[in-house]
């Protein structure tokens, strides 16, 4: 109920300080904050990736990127890679002559593995570069819409978390 109230007022996601705390204020604590955030992850009301055993302690060594709480957030950091329309980046980066992020497009297309120089075009945000910009305009010149519910850094940085407790990504850095 309380994560159902939290969505509403638009959160999305939390850190796993906020969460012991929300589950303390609720009398979920101790050996009950590890039960009931299983449940909760377990049925998918909320999705935790940490270990919920050491929440129990505070959550200091509990990992995990956060405690997720919008279904709507989670299908739609998976919607900007696992896209209906996977030729878009393709595409645009057909058009724009760019074959390092072609190749960087095709390796997430084949393997899953993310070069962190695709991240600013998964998402369309407000704190994005100018090439990320430009692909976003196109986008729309296309007739091609995507949500604006990853809507800054912190939720970029959330979405990545995401995608990894999935294993849906491999995050690489360094030459595309």
């Amino acid at each position: 109920e309380a994560v159902e109230r939290l969505v509403k007022l638009g959160r999305r996601h939390m850190t796993v300080t906020e969460w012991v705390q929300l589950c303390k204020d609720r009398c979920m604590d101790g050996p009950m904050l590890a039960v009931g955030t299983r449940f909760l992850h377990d049925t998918g009301a909320v999705r935790f990736f940490g270990d919920a055993g050491a929440l129990a302690e505070g959550g200091a060594l509990a990992g995990g990127d956060g405690v997720y709480l919008s279904a709507k957030f989670m299908v739609a950091v998976m919607t900007g890679v696992i896209r209906h329309d996977r030729q878009a980046l393709q595409d645009y980066f057909i058009s724009i002559k760019n074959r390092p992020m072609q190749r960087s497009t095709n390796r997430l297309n084949a393997t899953g593995r993310l070069h962190e120089s695709l991240v600013p075009f998964l998402w369309p945000t407000a704190e994005t570069s100018r090439a990320a910009r430009a692909y976003w305009a196109w986008m729309l010149s296309q007739g091609r819409h995507e949500a604006k519910i990853v809507a800054d850094e912190g939720d970029v940085v959330r979405a990545l978390g995401l995608l990894e407790g999935f294993d849906l990504v491999v995050r690489l850095r360094g030459e595309a």
